[in-house]
């Protein structure tokens, strides 16, 4: 054990972070590493479509109050799916979801473990732990986090018709996600999509000799460099 946790000390201190600039109107709990890690103008988290998660339930005027009672939330954060709920204003995820009714049984379909529970007539079933992300939302999106309009009754009643299936950059801290993600980690999660949507945006490098990357420009090796004749 002692092994392992120096092993895991050493990783972690041969860790490099990436800078990263954050343009955004409303602070999220893992900013604060702008000021220890620095900024990069060319690695940037826009955050100027977020928004205060709060303020959804004020816009729709039958939803008022929902935050504070029983409300299901679906995320994607950079390639992972993150589901909770909302009860009496505070949050739970996963095995905290046994505090507030959820039994953890086999998935009829799936057979693999998740939370259930019958609320208000409709059943909510809540997956064991995050997992990956199949449908690449956050990349068809181009966005590293998203709230989702998850496809169930119950939890349609976030939107109205019309509305966009995905919400950017909803505001973190309002779902208690240092509990699942420290800020760290969530910052190296951030600086790894960004700089992975960089590199793929990338014009690709032609591969062999000289005579290979000089035709792939579109110049002619024996003609496009031929001195001038006077």
């Amino acid at each position: 054990m002692a092994e392992d946790r120096q092993a895991k000390t050493a990783k972690e201190n041969q860790e490099t972070i990436v800078e990263m600039k954050i343009i955004s109107q409303h602070r999220d709990f893992y900013d604060y590493l702008e000021g220890i890690y620095g900024q990069d103008p060319k690695l940037v988290l826009d955050r100027r479509e977020g928004f205060v998660v709060k303020d959804i339930f004020e816009k729709h005027t039958d939803l008022q109050g929902s935050y504070y009672h029983t409300t299901y939330f679906k995320l994607a954060i950079c390639g992972q799916i993150i589901e909770g709920m909302v009860k009496d204003g505070k949050v739970y995820y996963y095995e905290e979801l046994l505090q507030i009714g959820f039994n953890l049984e086999k998935d009829y379909y799936s057979q693999k473990p998740k939370y259930r529970n019958h609320i208000n007539g409709d059943l909510y079933t809540i997956s064991e732990k995050p997992y990956q992300d199949t449908e690449n939302l956050n990349k068809k999106h181009d966005c590293p986090i998203l709230m989702l309009k998850a496809k169930e009754r119950h939890t349609g009643r976030l939107y109205q018709d019309g509305e966009p299936d995905c919400l950017k950059y909803p505001r973190l801290a309002d779902f208690k996600m240092e509990k699942i993600y420290p800020a760290k980690e969530l910052w190296i999660m951030l600086t790894d999509w960004l700089s992975q949507r960089i590199t793929a945006n990338e014009p690709p490098v032609p591969i062999g000799d000289d005579k290979i990357r000089i035709a792939s420009h579109g110049f002619d090796v024996k003609t496009s460099f031929r001195p001038k004749m006077k």
